[in-house]
């Protein structure tokens, strides 16, 4: 399998884990508040591709302080 996941189109470096099934990114800082947008495309040995999208929406870290 190979894994491309995106944010806001750049290219994002995860880790997967087989043993989980899980694919897994830490941003080394903070997201900024704002909206998000998140690809991530799987290519099997056979040549198939899978696309997932997903919006998020990321809040003021000051909790209004």
């Amino acid at each position: 399998k190979r894994q491309v996941l995106r944010l806001n189109g750049s290219r994002i470096v995860a880790q997967y884990d087989p043993q989980r099934d899980r694919l897994t990114w830490q941003p080394r800082e903070p997201l900024e508040p704002g909206e998000y947008w998140l690809l991530l495309e799987v290519l099997d040995g056979a040549g198939n591709t899978a696309r997932i999208n997903s919006r998020f929406t990321v809040q003021s870290h000051d909790h209004g302080r």
